[in-house]
């Protein structure tokens, strides 16, 4: 089940941005919450094509 989708993190990071605008000091943690989000999100990607490419290698 993946919790977020696109959408939910294009805002998420909207957010973040208009956050970290306002304290720089917290700027370099909210890129690294990000930075993290992106690889989680790319990783699911992978794996659902790896999922997929499996079932159609069983099927044939």
């Amino acid at each position: 089940m993946e919790v977020f989708n696109g959408e939910t993190l294009i805002h998420f990071s909207s957010v973040l941005k208009r956050r970290s605008k306002k304290s720089k000091a917290r700027k370099p943690v909210l890129n690294l919450i990000l930075k993290f989000l992106m690889l989680h999100f790319s990783r699911i990607r992978l794996a659902r094509k790896l999922l997929y490419l499996s079932d159609k290698i069983k099927a044939t």
